[in-house]
């Protein structure tokens, strides 16, 4: 088995530096029209330069009316580019991987490999552009 310390590489895309990832997580530090605050960049920022080798944010909406929750992050609207343009700059910058469709598709075998279970890799594969048929 692999040490969490080591580097993972995709079949495409960067190479994340090891194994840690800060799950998405409902946060609640977006201003109340989704745009990026700056409390909620500088916990994502210090959370890759941390040493997760992988940082995602919360779950965003992408319509006016589709928020699901106070302080969700959006991608709605243009305004919302400036914050969302600096957090990439910001994780980039600390030498993590942008886990983005760029990285993908990736195969049953690959997925297999990763021991995930057969149900799981069944529904992935319904994701379009996701899993590749292969």
């Amino acid at each position: 088995m692999s040490s969490p310390f080591e580097p993972l590489t995709f079949a495409r895309g960067p190479t994340m530096k090891n194994r840690f990832m800060l799950a998405p997580l409902t946060n609640s530090q977006s201003h109340a029209d989704g745009r990026l605050s700056d409390d909620e960049y500088e916990w994502l920022r210090m959370r890759a330069v941390g040493g997760f080798g992988l940082t995602m944010t919360c779950a965003a909406h992408v319509l006016p009316g589709g928020q699901g929750f106070p302080g969700q992050l959006a991608i709605f609207s243009d305004d919302h580019l400036p914050g969302l343009t600096r957090l990439a700059a910001a994780l980039r910058a600390a030498a993590r991987a942008d886990f983005a469709p760029s990285a993908l598709p990736v195969t049953r075998d690959y997925l297999r490999k990763q021991y995930l279970g057969p149900a799981f890799i069944d529904y992935m594969a319904t994701w379009p552009k996701f899993v590749a048929e292969v």
